[in-house]
């Protein structure tokens, strides 16, 4: 995890997707943002000491989650729950780009206990892929049988 934001410190930096709260995030002991990973998605939750502070204006001002192992992410597009709260965010401010996700909330302001909740879109292989694995595990199927059938192992 990362942010422009220089006085942000991360709870663990680092972590496996799981089940509940992944890190937490501290900025400057005002604003706690916590991180929950789903199959499907990503829930943020901010809490604040604040009245309503708005995030600095900048060409981005969020938070980033690099994929760390090989391999890509899956994720195709993101849309916006409706349980979020932030005001103004909407899908132009999740940026997907190989292995990352960049969350940009520049510019716009929060209370305590606000939500940002995206829900990812993954490929969904074609009817072909489909065929093709299906006729696959068919011969390893027949193969296995031809095999119990002659004696061989």
């Amino acid at each position: 995890m990362d942010t422009p934001f220089p006085s942000a410190s991360f709870t663990p930096s680092s972590f496996v997707v799981g089940a509940g709260v992944e890190s937490l995030v501290n900025v400057e002991d005002l604003t706690s943002i916590s991180i929950d990973f789903s199959d499907t998605g990503l829930s943020l939750v901010l809490n604040t000491t604040l009245a309503q502070p708005t995030w600095t204006t900048a060409p981005f001002n969020g938070l980033v989650f690099d994929l760390t192992s090989p391999g890509p992410l899956g994720i195709t597009g993101a849309s916006i729950d409706a349980q979020t709260t932030m005001i103004g965010f909407d899908s132009s401010r999740v940026i997907l780009d190989n292995g990352r996700i960049a969350i940009n909330w520049n510019g716009l302001s929060y209370v305590d206990g606000t939500r940002v909740v995206v829900d990812f879109t993954t490929a969904v292989p074609e009817p072909e892929t489909y065929a093709l694995m299906l006729a696959g595990l068919g011969m390893v199927g027949g193969l296995a049988s031809w095999r119990r059938k002659s004696g061989r192992a």
